[in-house]
């Protein structure tokens, strides 16, 4: 125990810069050396020893992506070889991999995809039903390996929001007595290493591609969120009603007023990262272009000036010149703009006021408004085929909405998720969070800091700031021009 305290100290030394806080690097020390894993001790082969670690880990790994990654329980995850293979002595892990198949501990998919899908892994019938335990590792290596991965990734949040967001994510806690009778009602299977993970304060801080954020409250059971705390006082979360349906609407005004919103629709649908190093869309900037003469229905049609807004100016470039649109978006909709259409007037007004599931249900003849949501994203949001039903009955009532589906569904099948998620996380991170976080630095040595969580569309505080959150969030919506509903 000695040697092995030694060692992982003399690491921390090395790898540690020389202002990083010892705590942390302490607190992340602990996280390399536990991992969540079956209750099971299966034997390895004389002088593969190690290799029960190597098997913990793979089981960790598989359930951290279940919990955070809301891979569906059971499924194969996906596990890259090259990913192992910073964990796992390369000329071991093969040889690992095909035990763990063959003992029936693990199972694979083989099925391989060069450059689309790797490998795909779940726990095998020998353990399934085995019940998960936290343990500790052994293998000093191994530890050594995931320390220094864990310091790398927290040195990768440098974005001031991220950073924001992380400081009051550290200090979350769960009621200890009021969750541990709560989990005997939950799945201990999709609960268990959630609620471990905050107790233990091993935190997970992930920025998808497309900007939004995970982290280890956001993948929490819903049914677990009261119990959650920030220095003893409970979380208060709200959000904007029809969120994901107004994201849309607003992407709509955008192909509606900007001249250069393909090259803007193909930036925010595209896999990889912005141009330019930008980490959001300005939302100002592309609902209110800078004007360059001539009407929008006419630059569409001769192609004019379209790309500029990526290559020239970058997505949604500070620097442009407003060009406003309608005031506010809210009842029945300012139908007599001449700015824009009709039909998406009344859309987003519906979506202000929080009615437009309410609308579509009546269009489409559905009756149940939980339904409604679902059928909306599985048969026109997530859907590659967008001719059904219900995408029919939108295009009869909102044309507009329904030709921007049909541009970004051109694009690529996935392309209107990933330009609503890119919208989503622009407006909630880099507006509402950036305005908490510069309010927070304005009262360093003279108020109480208000605290800040995210979980996708939602923000959270303590209850005595909530209505000074509600009021930034309408706030930054109306600044767009649209009279939000908050919910919570």
């Amino acid at each position: 125990n000695t040697r092995k305290e030694s060692v992982v100290q003399n690491h921390i030394r090395s790898v540690a810069p020389p202002c990083q806080d010892i705590s942390k690097v302490e607190r992340l020390r602990a996280r390399a050396e536990s991992v969540f894993c079956p209750a099971c001790k299966p034997q390895f082969p004389t002088g593969k020893e190690r290799w029960g670690d190597y098997f913990r880990y793979v089981c960790h790994l598989i359930e951290h992506s279940y919990v955070f990654r809301e891979i569906p329980r059971g499924s194969f995850v996906p596990l890259k070889y090259d990913y192992l293979k910073r964990f796992i002595p390369a000329r071991e892990l093969p040889l690992l991999l095909a035990c763990l198949h063959g003992e029936g501990l693990v199972e694979c998919d083989y099925q391989k995809r060069v450059g689309i899908k790797c490998y795909g892994y779940r726990l095998g019938p020998e353990i399934h039903d085995v019940g998960w335990t936290k343990d500790k590792l052994s293998d000093l290596d191994l530890i050594r390996k995931r320390l220094k991965y864990y310091l790398e990734l927290e040195k990768s949040v440098t974005y001031p929001v991220d950073l924001h967001l992380l400081e009051w994510l550290e200090v979350v806690e769960l009621d200890p007595g009021a969750v541990t009778a709560a989990l005997e009602t939950e799945d201990p299977d999709s609960s268990s290493y959630a609620v471990a993970s905050i107790m233990d304060k091993s935190w997970f801080f992930s920025m998808s591609r497309y900007g939004r954020i995970y982290h280890n409250v956001a993948t929490l059971s819903r049914s677990l969120r009261p119990y959650l705390r920030i220095h003893g006082k409970p979380i208060a979360w709200i959000d904007v009603a029809n969120s994901q349906p107004l994201f849309l609407g607003i992407l709509s005004l955008i192909r509606e007023l900007n001249p250069d919103y393909r090259a803007l629709f193909e930036a925010l649908a595209s896999d990889k990262k912005l141009p330019r190093g930008r980490k959001y869309v300005s939302l100002d900037a592309a609902l209110r272009p800078k004007p360059r003469g001539g009407s929008v229905a006419a630059r569409r049609k001769t192609g004019e000036g379209i790309g500029q807004g990526v290559g020239e100016e970058g997505v949604g470039e500070e620097s442009i010149t407003a060009h406003r649109g309608p005031k506010t978006f809210s009842g029945e909709g300012f139908a007599s703009e001449k700015l824009i259409c009709k039909d998406l007037s009344r859309y987003l007004g519906l979506c202000s006021q929080g009615l437009i599931y309410e609308r579509l249900m009546e269009i489409s003849g559905e009756s149940d408004r939980d339904r409604m949501k679902v059928r909306l994203y599985n048969s026109v949001l997530f859907c590659g085929d967008i001719r059904t039903p219900l995408f029919i009955a939108i295009e009869k009532e909102f044309p507009t909405v329904a030709a921007t589906i049909r541009e970004m569904k051109g694009i690529q099948d996935n392309a209107l998720i990933h330009a609503l998620t890119r919208l989503e996380a622009s407006m909630i991170y880099d507006r509402i969070v950036r305005r908490v976080m510069d309010e927070n630095h304005s009262r360093i040595g003279r108020d109480a800091f208000i605290p800040i969580l995210t979980i996708h569309d939602a923000v959270g505080t303590t209850p005595e700031h909530l209505d000074w959150l509600r009021g930034v969030v309408k706030e930054e919506f109306a600044e767009l021009g649209f009279n939000v509903t908050v919910k919570g």
